[in-house]
């Protein structure tokens, strides 16, 4: 079964303590000196970070709502902030009610992007246990989308639209990404073959990468259908699909299979559509011989110039993880030869990669400059979020820059998602933005006891459905 077939990622809550900050982070030719990082307003429990950006110095940061007690379909139960001084400072727009580690209703995956128009979106992704029929315990039971749209920078909302799904499980990470007409959204999100709680008229429904598109801001949806179908032998772990200047909508992924999604050969996907999402012609970026070895492990961003950024993981055997760079200026038609970038000899995780002006890019990842197998690194191994600036025409590996001067966790770390056993506090990656001369790195700092967990009741996460993290932010001049 692929793993993305996991019909809820989970994340179960615990308790909290904040960490210091220290001093700015450079690198010599670099590109990049970090301010001394921000924690996020709040004490709610907060991770795995989407941002968006627009003129005038706004950023918006989201992040999961984790498990909550008081669940609301229309409402989504999560973390939001925006800054209007180009990241210097933030202030809270929402913030879960009820968070409750022992409760079974979950704001799962969430997402942010703002339109041409102004239109600032948002999805929370709903997840509910139901009775299994079998009278042995529980499965995934309903779980669909709330979408919900702002035009006043989130000041107030749009009545949200919890979005119908055709298969009350087995749904997983979606993604909101503003196209460039007014009014017009993408919905993207992935589907697996979980066993259903109850049986549906329907004997196959659709598996795979799945999109929908608004024209009313989010008002209604209309299913597209499926981008890209699952099969017996190989899945997909889904990315964030983009949006161009001139209108053409990508939609990436990697492909990997289902015997060993985390070793086998894996290979990375974009796929271009130039009628909205109507029809798809897929270009294979590269091939990750020796697998992924984490959860969601490509990202891509289109630059203003149009050209295409893809950054990914991929793993060393006998320790380690590696970062490659791709990029394309013909729409995705031809890429240009894979390159390692980053350290050669370490262990970077989850990447997340963002346009920064034309020619280049920048990636943020968790990991340490030590080649490790993180779920069985040494105790007093620290993990850090870093960032890493790329040109296509570069020819060396460049230097990652700590965007967090303190540890966001200590010991072993899983990458592989709701599969995790435990050590998956941060969740499944960091984010990144850049927009007018600034990089925004959101990361997840573990709340955890270092270098072991506590045995303290409440401190202590196990399985691959917990969080216990708060969301910081650094920023660094990159014109």
């Amino acid at each position: 079964m692929r793993v993305l077939a996991f019909a809820a990622i989970l994340l179960l809550a615990g308790c909290a303590q904040p960490a210091a900050p220290g001093p700015s982070s450079s690198t010599p030719g670099s590109g990049l000196a970090f301010e001394p990082a921000l924690r996020l307003p709040g004490d709610q429990l907060a991770a795995e970070p989407n941002v968006a950006t627009a003129a005038g110095g706004k950023v918006w940061v989201i992040a999961v709502g984790s498990v909550v007690s008081q669940p609301n379909y229309a409402h989504g139960e999560l973390s939001l902030w925006r800054s209007d001084d180009s990241g210097a400072s933030y202030k809270t727009l929402r913030a879960p009610q009820g968070q409750d580690k022992n409760a079974s209703f979950c704001s799962c995956d969430t997402d942010v992007d703002v339109g041409p128009d102004g239109t600032v979106y948002i999805t929370d992704f709903w997840v509910t246990s139901a009775p299994d029929p079998t009278g042995t315990g529980v499965v995934p039971g309903h779980n669909g989308f709330v979408t919900e749209a702002s035009h006043d920078g989130g000041a107030s909302w749009d009545p949200g639209n919890f979005v119908t799904v055709a298969r009350p499980a087995a749904n997983d990470r979606q993604y909101i990404v503003a196209g460039r007409d007014p009014g017009e959204a993408y919905l993207a999100f992935a589907r697996g073959g979980l066993p259903l709680p109850v049986g549906l008229p329907v004997s196959a429904p659709d598996d795979g990468l799945l999109l929908s598109r608004t024209t009313d801001s989010g008002r209604t949806w209309v299913p597209l259908g499926t981008v890209h179908p699952n099969s017996a032998q190989s899945g997909s772990f889904i990315a964030r699909p983009r949006v161009a200047p001139d209108g053409t909508f990508y939609y990436p992924w990697v492909e990997s299979p289902n015997a060993d999604p985390w070793n086998g050969t894996a290979t990375v996907v974009v796929a271009a559509s130039r009628d909205h999402g109507q029809t798809f012609t897929p270009h294979t970026v590269a091939t990750i011989p020796t697998g992924v070895g984490g959860l969601w492990p490509m990202q891509m961003d289109v630059g203003p110039d149009g050209t295409l950024h893809a950054a990914w993981m991929q793993r060393t055997p006998g320790g380690g993880s590696t970062l490659w760079y791709s990029a394309s200026r013909d729409g995705a038609a031809t890429w240009s030869a894979p390159r390692q970038v980053g350290w050669t000899n370490g262990t970077a995780l989850l990447p997340w990669i963002a346009a920064a002006g034309p020619g280049r890019a920048v990636i943020a990842f968790y990991g340490t400059p030590a080649a490790v197998s993180p779920e069985q690194a040494p105790a007093d191994t620290r993990w850090d979020a870093w960032a890493l600036v790329v040109t296509t025409n570069g020819t060396t590996p460049g230097e990652p820059v700590r965007a967090s001067p303190f540890p966001v966790k200590v010991g072993t770390f899983c990458p592989r998602g709701a599969d995790c056993p435990q050590d998956r506090e941060l969740l499944d990656y960091p984010g990144i933005a850049w927009r007018d001369g600034w990089v925004h790195v959101a990361f997840a700092v573990s709340a955890i006891k270092a270098p072991q967990p506590s045995t303290e009741p409440g401190d202590e996460v196990r399985g691959g459905h917990s969080t216990n993290a708060h969301l910081w932010m650094a920023r660094a001049k990159l014109d």
